[in-house]
This record gives structure tokens, sequence and C-alpha cells, in this order.
């Protein structure tokens, strides 16, 4: 069978459908790239299925993928995301771990992955240690994510200083943020010193400009 795209040219235009929110389109590229035997079309179905809130099909789609490709992160760090969505903490912790253990997958980012569900969980001094190693084991996560994702686990055990200059340095990190994620940051860094505001301080006046300034972002 010919096929007149290529994969890259297939996988580029479900990127777009996605982003475009033309779910069906890209599960219908997701199909022609599972035709040509490519393993992206399993990551494309489970991602349009997702955003098509269907989730348990979604993760359906990737434990099938899994099955042909055991060995491919990409897909562990989607059913990780999923299933700790869904509130499926144990279930996600497996499958993060299962990524982290591909050859070639990121290890920071899937330490950050695995604070944020033990951050879920309550279990806010092991979501430190994760974050520690991801410090330790930095690639591509933006050191300010890592200290906005510190400084929540440090308010949350009430470690309020800590907490403070964990902020400071994500604030001062976000130069070498992606201009496109960085209101984002800038809305977490002042939701987290409004949080402080109001669970160590009590001031419930200042606590609101900060929210209404994370909201602005």
């Amino acid at each position: 069978m010919l096929f007149r795209k290529s994969p890259e040219q297939l996988i580029e235009e479900a990127e777009q459908a996605l982003a475009e929110r033309e779910f069906e389109k890209a599960r219908r590229i997701a199909a022609q790239l599972l035709r040509m035997q490519h393993t992206a079309g399993f990551e494309y179905e489970a991602r349009a299925l997702w955003e098509s809130r269907r989730p348990n099909d979604a993760i359906a789609a990737l434990k099938r993928g899994l099955e042909v490709a055991p060995e491919l992160w990409i897909l562990w760090e989607y059913l990780g995301h999923y299933l700790s969505d869904m509130g499926r903490h144990g279930e996600a912790l497996e499958a993060f771990r299962r990524g982290m253990a591909c050859a070639g997958a990121p290890q920071d980012s899937f330490l950050c992955n695995l604070a944020v569900v033990y951050q879920r969980m309550g279990e806010h001094e092991t979501a430190l240690q994760m974050l520690q190693q991801a410090e330790t084991a930095r690639h591509r996560v933006p050191v300010a994510y890592l200290e906005l994702a510190r400084a929540y686990s440090l308010i949350q055990l009430r470690r309020f200083e800590e907490a403070e200059r964990a902020l400071n340095r994500a604030d001062r990190a976000t130069e070498a943020i992606d201009p496109e994620q960085l209101p984002t940051m800038q809305a977490m860094l002042e939701a987290y010193r409004g949080l402080i505001a109001w669970r160590r301080d009590a001031n419930l006046a200042r606590a609101k400009q900060y929210a209404e300034q994370a909201l602005r972002y």
C-alpha cells in the first residue's frame, strides 16, 4: 500500500488538528498512522479521545499502544497524566515509574509527574523528595516550574519561609520560561503568595489582591 504523506507530515497535521480542537480529524489521522504501523497513532487517538471527554476510551487506546510498544515512554507519560486526572493515583504512579524506566525517558519530567501525583495524594514530604531528585536530574523542566511545585508542597506543610524562598527563586527564573508558558507561571506565583497571606498571616484582603492579580495573568 502506498501512502501519499509521510508519518512526519501526518504527525504535524494531527498536532494542528488537536490545537484547533478538530478531534475527529485528529482521530482520522491517528487511524492512518496506525495503518502505516506507526505507534504515534496510539498517542493521537488517545489525546483526541481525552479532549473529546472520553477518558476511559483514551486510557484504553494508550494501553493498546503499550501492548504493542511497551518501550515508548511518551505513552506511559500520557497514561500517567490521564490516570492521575481521574484520581487513580496508584495506577498513575505505576505508569510514571514504568515510563521513567524506558530508554531515553526524561528523568526530570517523570520525577515532576510523580511529585504531582504525591501532592494530589497529600503526601507532600514524598513530593518534595521527588522534586529534589528532579532538580539533580534536571534536563528539560524549567527551574521556575520546579520551584513553584516545591513552594506548593511547602505551603501545605506550613513551611512558609521556605515556600517564600522557593517562590523568589521561581520569580528570578521566569526569564528563561517559554513566553507561552510565562502567564501561567506568573499566575501561579501570585496565587501561592496569596495562599501564604491567607494561611500564615490570616490576611484575607492581601490574599484577595494576589488572587486578583493571578486571574489577570
